[in-house]
């Protein structure tokens, strides 16, 4: 049964292919901006892991064995194919481009982010919307979004959120329902109201309300009734 042996570390690559192209521990210490020393045991690391011998070396100079030249040849694909992998991924974080999934509250999105696409766009010839308007709650990881915007406080912590604008629920009824049902004076009086919630949510979401400065959440139970009378919260951050 073959050894298994600890894979070669990408610093070790690295000097080693260094070496190789100069010639010299200490013009590939330069060029990698470390110490002749380091470089030296780097390799000797890499050389012990593989088992055999890449470099024969000399008080003068250091030369590739025909094991060194063909290893040489298979890591310097590798490390050429991570400097571009590097290169495009400077490139997409200072030009970004490719598809950006967003999704949207109904109306919040449609009535303010839906209009300023355009100019985005325009800026960013590079990049594709894909815009999904919805009401409901998204897992940004399984339903494959890049960003979600909604109004209220995030709940699920893991997520980064920055807040974008304020924006306010107000409670609202018929002049003829308060006439017919009275004026609800304290957040406890709802429960005897027909209270209705807005479409895409639950049947009875939490309703935030505010208060000289305080928060209260309140859950109506009220039955809907004709839609008379409009859910209200303040939207929170």
């Amino acid at each position: 049964m073959q050894e298994s042996r600890e894979p070669a570390r990408l610093e070790q690559l690295e000097a080693f292919a260094a070496v190789a192209e100069t010639g010299s521990f200490t013009t590939a210490a330069r060029k990698l901006g470390r110490d002749a020393s380091v470089i030296s045991r780097r390799l000797s690391q890499l050389e012990e892991q593989l088992g055999i011998r890449l470099m024969s070396r000399t008080t003068r100079r250091v030369t590739l064995t025909e094991a060194g030249k063909l290893y040489y040849r298979r890591i310097q694909v590798i490390l050429d194919e991570l400097a571009q992998a590097n290169r495009e991924a400077s490139d997409i974080a200072t030009s970004p481009q490719g598809v950006l999934r967003i999704s949207l509250p109904v109306t919040f999105g449609r009535q303010w982010i839906a209009p300023l696409l355009p100019a985005f766009l325009k800026q960013h010839p590079q990049i594709r919307i894909d815009a999904h308007f919805s009401d409901r709650r998204v897992d940004l990881v399984a339903d494959g979004f890049d960003i979600a915007i909604r109004v209220g406080t995030l709940r699920d912590s893991s997520l980064t959120v920055r807040k974008i604008a304020s924006y306010r629920y107000v409670m609202a009824a018929a002049p003829s329902y308060l006439a017919k049902r009275g004026t609800p004076r304290t957040p406890e009086s709802l429960a005897k109201h027909d209270c209705l919630g807005f479409s895409g949510h639950a049947a009875w979401p939490d309703w935030l309300l505010m208060k000289d400065g305080k928060r209260r959440t309140v859950h109506p139970t009220g039955p809907p009734r004709g839609g008379q009378f409009g859910s209200g919260a303040d939207g929170g951050d």
